[in-house]
């Protein structure tokens, strides 16, 4: 090897050592510099830490001392101001969960506060006719057991010194009403959320109370029972011999019509107890071709009744009638008529409070406000409601 090439073999070696030398400088400097940013991060962050928990605990003590004293405006205007700000408010609190709710929820759920439940319930009663009718009861349990008493009791005419006999012990079995859940998810946009103009809070009262109050309504007149509350048209075809799971169905007369005897008939079905409560409930086309009904000289004598006020009141047979958009039209076969104490045949248990999922993130530019709510329903009296059926 000649002394040029050891000259430079020795030229790259002496080079590679400073290279060595100064990269293992550059990271001794860096990890200082690196170890100060973390130690500033950390200082920081822990600072922060202490004010948000300061800030929370004294925000925390607000409240408690809010609810040890006596309801009144200033309570209510403090949970309806926490309320407004867990709507428009990007992330949620644990201040909101403490405020919110009576117990905690891992999914980041939020019971709301009374009021608020109160109202949506209000729209919903609005908006499902079944509700108005109906025997309405709430509690905390997702269930709710209803005695029921199939049998009758015994009674016999005793002469003046006789051997009173015994009676027959009525036998009580009971029904189980279970809770349902329904969801809906109302989205407003960033914008409109941030808008002070806008009350949250009542729009939200009144799309939910109008999408509960149409699926329930529903599930009221034709639900399976199953994950849903049971609808009066669902139960089996009875007779006028009792039968606990079956409702009493009177046909018209007539194939796909209604008949004014169909009508006498269905109404004179119903037992005598239930008839002073007792009301109509079909569609409003259904109404519409009952009002046209005539008698051979062309009378038109069912559907409006006067009244002292110079008006008139929809009624047939001398019994109100309620529409409802869920009942069936006029057809073949069709169960489009129901007459009955409609408070003494269904109930409707509805688990009390309405949850609030708020949802910043999934759809962008919008919040989405995952709200679920639980509710059941059932006959519990099936003699009370009888059914119109339009066939021969």
């Amino acid at each position: 090897m000649s002394e040029e090439i050891k000259d430079k073999i020795q030229e790259v070696n002496t080079m590679l050592v400073a290279l060595k030398d100064a990269n293992t400088s550059f990271e001794k400097k860096y990890d200082g510099i690196l170890n100060d940013v973390r130690n500033e991060l950390a200082n920081s962050i822990s600072q922060k830490l202490e004010v948000m928990q300061k800030e929370t605990n004294e925000r925390l003590d607000s409240i408690e001392a809010s609810v040890d004293r006596p309801a009144g405006e200033g309570n209510k205007d403090l949970n309806k101001k926490e309320f407004d700000a867990f709507l428009r408010k990007q992330q949620t609190e644990t201040l909101m969960v403490k405020a919110m709710r009576t117990d905690s929820d891992p999914d980041g759920g939020y019971l709301v506060r009374p009021e608020f439940s109160s109202a949506v319930v209000s729209r919903i009663f609005e908006t499902s006719p079944i509700r108005r009718l109906a025997s309405v009861m709430s509690g905390s349990s997702d269930s709710f057991v209803m005695p029921i008493d199939d049998d009758e009791l015994d009674a016999n005419w005793t002469s003046q010194g006789a051997t009173v006999s015994e009676s027959d012990t009525p036998q009580l079995g009971e029904m189980t009403i279970y809770t349902h859940k329904m969801d809906a998810m109302p989205k407003l946009s960033v914008e409109q959320v941030q808008d002070s103009a806008l009350n949250v809070e009542s729009w939200l009262q009144a799309k939910l109370g109008d999408k509960f109050g149409r699926k329930e309504a529903t599930a009221f007149v034709s639900g399976t029972g199953n994950g849903q509350p049971k609808g009066f048209l669902s139960y089996t075809a009875g007779s006028s011999t009792y039968a606990r799971n079956a409702i009493e169905q009177v046909n018209s007369g007539s194939a796909g019509a209604v008949t004014v005897a169909g009508l006498v008939n269905t109404q004179n079905a119903l037992f005598e107890p239930y008839q002073p409560n007792a009301s109509w409930l079909m569609h409003r086309t259904t109404f519409g071709a009952i009002l046209l009904l005539k008698s051979t000289d062309n009378y038109h004598f069912l559907g409006l009744q006067p009244t002292d006020r110079g008006s008139f009141t929809m009624s047939i047979l001398g019994q109100p009638v309620v529409f409802a958009a869920d009942m069936p039209v006029a057809a073949s076969a069709s169960l489009s008529i129901a007459y009955g104490d409609f408070r003494a045949a269904y109930l409707v248990y509805d688990k009390e409070g309405i949850e609030i999922l708020k949802d910043p993130y999934s759809s962008k530019g919008h919040f989405l406000y995952y709200t679920t709510k639980r509710v059941g329903g059932a006959v519990v009296q099936v003699e009370a409601l009888k059914l119109m059926k339009l066939s021969n």
